[in-house]
């Protein structure tokens, strides 16, 4: 397991997420993962195709949790409901996304919202597994609130959806704050893993919104 393990991390449709969980999360190894014929055994068992991407992202975090909002459906408990593949939900249950059935066999296929809301996606489902895994960093409900912030100067967007930027300070292997930035004028809300992250969120607390 652990050569396929060791080489998923580093194409790059995976480097920045596995770079961010161990920069943010801690150690990401391939204990944190399946094999490839483990996770053969358990798909075997469905009559559905599982996209490549999708196969990939169980085989590096199947054993992992980061204990976020978010809940991945787990490997055993995939299933196609509605003409989707579930495969994200919210400590409630409310909010679940998956993949559409006409969709299964597109490599890395686009993940939607599996109920009517406000707001429309369609992201390819490694940058939607990069996006979850961030926004649970950024609004961890366990800890204390993140810090909102009056400007984004030093900060970059790595990723965008229709509901506001995803940013860092830096590049995700080594990124110090990480921010949520709703869309025009709204809140920017923002964590910091560091004293040096902590000293940038409190100057950008305190300098006037531009943007």
């Amino acid at each position: 397991m652990t050569d396929e393990w060791d080489r998923l991390p580093n194409t790059e449709r995976w480097r920045p997420l596995v770079a961010f969980i161990r920069n943010w999360a801690g150690p990401f190894d391939s204990r944190c993962g399946m094999s490839d014929a483990e996770l053969h055994l358990i798909l075997s068992r469905h009559s559905f195709a599982i996209p490549s991407a999708v196969r990939e992202w169980y085989q590096l975090s199947s054993k992992w949790d980061f204990h976020g909002q978010n809940a991945w459906i787990t490997a055993q408990e995939l299933s196609v409901v509605n003409d989707a593949l579930l495969l994200l939900t919210d400590e409630d249950g409310i909010a679940n996304w998956g993949v559409m059935s006409q969709d299964l066999q597109i490599d890395d296929p686009p993940v939607v919202p599996l109920e009517p809301l406000a707001e429309t996606m369609s992201l390819s489902f490694s940058m939607f597994a990069l996006e979850m895994v961030v926004n649970d960093a950024i609004f961890d409900y366990n800890k204390d609130d993140p810090a909102e912030l009056s400007a984004t100067s030093g900060l970059s967007c790595f990723a965008s959806t229709p509901v506001g930027d995803f940013m860092a300070d830096g590049p995700l292997e080594s990124a110090s704050v990480i921010a949520f930035a709703y869309p025009s004028n709204g809140p920017i809300l923002s964590r910091s893993r560091s004293e040096a992250g902590n000293s940038l969120i409190r100057n950008l607390q305190d300098t006037p919104k531009a943007r």
